[in-house]
C-alpha cells in the first residue's frame, strides 16, 4: 500500500512538472507574440492617426466676435466679406439669440443668465479655412483684427502650427 501511495505521489509530481513546463512554454510564446505584435500595432496606430490629417478633417478654426451692440445687418455683411476672401473655406454663423438659448439649457447657467439684464453674447462667425498654412492663417487673423465691425478674433496659432507639422 505504501508503494502504491509513493508511486501515485511520484506520478502526480511528474505531471505537475510537465504541466508547469507546458505553462512556461505557453507564457514564453505569448510574450514573444506580444513583442512581435507591438511594432505592427504601433505602425497601424500611426497610420490611422495620419489619415484625418491627410484628408483635411482636422483644421484649425478662427472665431470672429462682433460687437454686442452691432446692427442686425452687420453680421451678414461681415460674413459676406469673409466669403469673398480666398483663404476662407467655410463660415458658420453663431447668432447671439441662439447662443443665449444654448447657454440657458447648458448645466447650471440658466439662473445666472436669467439674472442678466439683456443678452450679453455677441454674434460670432466661425471660419474654417481652405488653407491650413499657419502663416496664411496668421495673416488672415491680423487682417480681421483691423476690421471696425470685429470686436475680437480668437485663434490658436500654436495649435495651427502643431497641426501643420503633422
Amino acid at each position: 500500500m505504501r508503494h502504491d501511495e509513493l508511486t501515485r505521489r511520484s506520478a502526480f509530481a511528474i505531471a505537475l512538472r510537465r504541466l508547469a513546463t507546458s505553462f512556461d512554454a505557453l507564457l514564453a510564446m505569448v510574450g514573444v507574440g506580444i513583442a512581435l505584435a507591438l511594432p505592427a500595432l504601433g505602425y497601424w496606430a500611426h497610420d490611422r492617426a495620419a489619415v484625418p490629417m491627410q484628408d483635411g478633417a482636422v483644421r484649425p478654426q478662427i472665431t470672429v466676435f462682433l460687437a454686442v451692440e452691432a446692427e442686425p445687418g452687420t453680421t451678414e455683411a461681415v460674413e459676406k466679406r469673409l466669403k469673398a476672401i480666398e483663404i476662407v473655406g467655410a463660415t458658420r454663423l453663431l447668432a447671439r439669440a441662439d447662443t443665449l438659448e444654448r447657454m440657458k439649457t447648458s448645466g447650471g447657467l440658466a439662473e445666472a443668465i436669467a439674472a442678466l439684464p439683456g443678452n450679453p453674447f455677441p454674434d460670432a462667425i466661425v471660419i474654417t479655412p481652405a488653407d491650413a498654412a499657419p502663416a496664411a492663417l496668421e495673416a488672415l487673423v491680423a487682417q480681421l483684427r483691423q476690421w471696425r465691425e470685429v470686436e475680437h478674433v480668437q485663434f490658436d496659432a500654436a495649435e495651427a502650427r502643431r497641426l501643420a507639422a503633422l
